[in-house]
């Protein structure tokens, strides 16, 4: 019989993502919430768990809010694109006087932000600190007992020191998730999934989860990972089950271990298995035998790049040639291959683009999965390149855009509005009708439906307002400048004058290259102009007092002689060059960020020269092609992803 608690009634939510995204069509819940949600059902709660993502039809916003109101906690769970809705679901509950807690990867990393609109917020992997949290919550303990905690005493938030992770023993003796607690979904005949090991060594530069989950592989045991597979098995029967750890093959005698009893219990799914891999696995015959025979229908490999600079960057530890001798290996098996890519680096060009398709149509990869690279918290990308500090900008702050298809950073060598038009367009190529019914006419009718799918997908993102308004603001904002530009020249006389600083001597030729492929005449002012701007900061008085003297410079700045006057110069962050006004007769000031760490040299460059052109791609592809040239550490790179 179970015993009343204050807080007996619990709701655990896993809030959707607001936009369309590569998983929108496959709902594969994320396991916390229901193996929290389990463990505190075995101690007698009413625990409900509610995936927004599975949930029938016919449920509305207002039932999911009627079935939060009768609770006495809610728990809520977080990753960063759903951070935003999270908040959202909190702040309704409090108002409501439901106390919330707020877990994931997203608000461990901002616990603050989060409690803005929680009551505590739990850090890191819970499956020993939750159960605890329970505990003093029921006894009205102290708080500052709980490993991993953020809370509110003495009318200050906390943040108690961060709790170990669990030990493979923990994971061991935990419940088998009970997917009964999921509250209005349809789990017969779906696809299941299991997350039996936790923690990854390779720590890519994009990825948090060596961050999160630790570098240390900790693992449910190959025995009762099948127990748990065979006891879903009967009562489901999915369709598909997916194992949601990092790398399969990480250790592989126990993987062996799991297809063997998967083959000896006779579980088969009607379209398969599928699991996350790296390309090594391939140099394991038996394991790739044993992939086949247990009905693996795909391996999940993330490659990232054909483009060699780009894996050296991003820490991948592989070659471009190790990549296509995998995909060939798999299909040799006749194991279908998920190629997952990241793009955007700050070594890739509209070309990685092309080759990417090219690569992936040569070597026949099943399905394709190209994310524009993104520095979600808990990244190297975020807390080693300054996006978290602020030293590289970030185009938005607006959470919900971090879902890999909007670019939130701008690369260095291109446009952010490229870098997000050309994953589209690239991933709208794969997936064409035409290529569909290609596979359709080999037999292969789950691959059919699969590219149907994705196609219609695809056009549904494009199609959908808020993604069309977001692609028109990364275009918006390169040509800003060129609009305001337009009131202050009446006529161009292509001609311009570049101030030095000391800082930007080193880009004197690539300016002067630049522009001249715009036919835009460059001359360089005697010294002292630069960092007399410089100095300034946009102390626009103090300038003008001081600047008459430069004026005379070459008799060349003058309003009717050159168009504008051009300060290179260390500006931050900055991503939007934004002309200053000096004086009436005098030409207006561009100071252009030459900041290394921002990397928005080429984004600026363009903007400068849409007031010659209207041309965006031709005004980008000359920086690159300039840029590229005083670049020889790419030229191999560039030489084997081309190959």
């Amino acid at each position: 019989m179970k015993s009343h608690r204050r807080f007996q009634r619990i709701v655990f939510i896993e809030p959707k993502s607001t936009h369309i995204h590569v998983y929108s069509t496959v709902h594969i819940p994320r396991m916390g919430s229901i193996l929290l949600g389990t463990i505190l059902q075995e101690q007698g709660y009413d625990v409900t768990v509610i995936v927004e993502d599975m949930l029938r039809k016919h449920v509305t916003e207002e039932m999911v809010w009627q079935k939060i109101r009768e609770a006495d906690l809610l728990c809520i769970s977080s990753i960063t694109s759903t951070a935003n809705r999270c908040y959202m679901w909190g702040d309704r509950a409090r108002a409501a006087g439901i106390p919330v807690i707020i877990g994931g990867t997203h608000v461990t990393y901002f616990p603050d932000e989060a409690m803005e609109h929680a009551d505590w917020v739990m850090r890191g992997e819970a499956d020993e600190t939750f159960p605890l949290f329970m505990e003093v919550l029921e006894s009205r303990g102290d708080f500052s007992k709980v490993p991993g905690l953020t809370w509110r005493g003495g009318g200050e938030v906390r943040h108690n020191p961060d709790a170990p992770l669990p030990s493979s023993k923990v994971l061991e003796a935990n419940p088998f998730p009970n997917f009964d607690l999921i509250w209005e979904a349809n789990l017969h005949g779906n696809v299941a999934s299991f997350a039996v090991a936790r923690g990854c060594p390779f720590n890519c530069s994009f990825c948090s989860v060596t961050k999160f989950n630790g570098a240390a592989v900790r693992t449910v045991s190959a025995q009762r990972t099948l127990d748990m597979i065979e006891d879903h098995w009967k009562r489901y029967h999915p369709r598909y089950i997916f194992f949601a750890e990092d790398i399969f093959n990480q250790m592989k005698s126990r993987a062996k271990e799991i297809m063997r009893g998967l083959i000896e219990r006779k579980i088969r799914p009607m379209i398969g298995f599928g699991a996350q891999m790296r390309h090594e696995v391939v140099h394991d015959k038996e394991f790739l035998q044993l992939m086949r025979e247990a009905g693996f229908d795909r391996a999940m490999v993330g490659f990232e790049s054909i483009n060699q600079a780009s894996l050296d960057l991003c820490g991948k530890r592989e070659t471009v040639e190790q990549v296509e001798f995998a995909i060939k290996e798999f299909h040799r098996y006749g194991i279908k291959v998920h190629g997952m890519f990241v793009i955007g680096f700050d070594t890739d060009t509209p070309q990685t683009y092309k080759d990417t398709l090219e690569f992936v149509k040569k070597v026949d990869l099943d399905s394709f999965q190209l994310m524009l690279l993104t520095p979600l918290p808990g990244t190297r990308d975020w807390h080693n390149d300054g996006f978290g500090d602020g030293r590289r900008p970030l185009l938005t702050r607006d959470w919900s855009k971090f879902d890999g298809h909007h670019m939130v950073q701008v690369p260095k060598l291109m446009t952010a509005y490229e870098a997000n038009w050309l994953a589209l367009d690239t991933m709208r190529k794969f997936y064409s009708l035409p290529r569909a019914f290609a596979r359709l006419l080999r037999g292969d009718w789950v691959e059919f439906l699969m590219r149907v799918e994705g196609h219609f997908l695809i056009r549904k993102w494009y199609h959908t307002p808020e993604n069309r308004q977001w692609l028109e603001h990364l275009r918006r904002q390169l040509e800003e400048p060129k609009e305001e530009l337009a009131t202050k020249l009446k006529k161009l006389q292509r001609r311009i004058v570049v101030a030095h600083t000391e800082a930007s001597l080193a880009f004197q030729e690539t300016l002067e290259r630049f522009f001249a492929e715009l036919g835009v005449k460059v001359e360089h002012s005697r010294a002292g102009l630069g960092e007399l701007v410089a100095s300034s900061q946009g102390k626009l008085a103090g300038l003008r007092e001081r600047i008459t003297e430069y004026l005379m410079d070459k008799g060349l700045l003058k309003r009717d002689k050159v168009d504008f006057v051009v300060v290179p110069m260390d500006l931050g962050s900055a991503t939007k060059i934004e002309p200053l006004e000096i004086d009436a007769e005098a030409p207006p000031v561009i100071r252009l960020n030459i900041n290394e760490q921002a990397k928005v040299l080429a984004e600026q460059c363009v903007q400068l020269a849409l007031a010659y052109t209207d041309d965006i791609v031709a005004a980008a592809e000359a920086f690159r092609r300039i840029m590229l040239e005083q670049m020889p550490q790419l030229q191999p790179a560039m030489a084997v992803a081309k190959r």
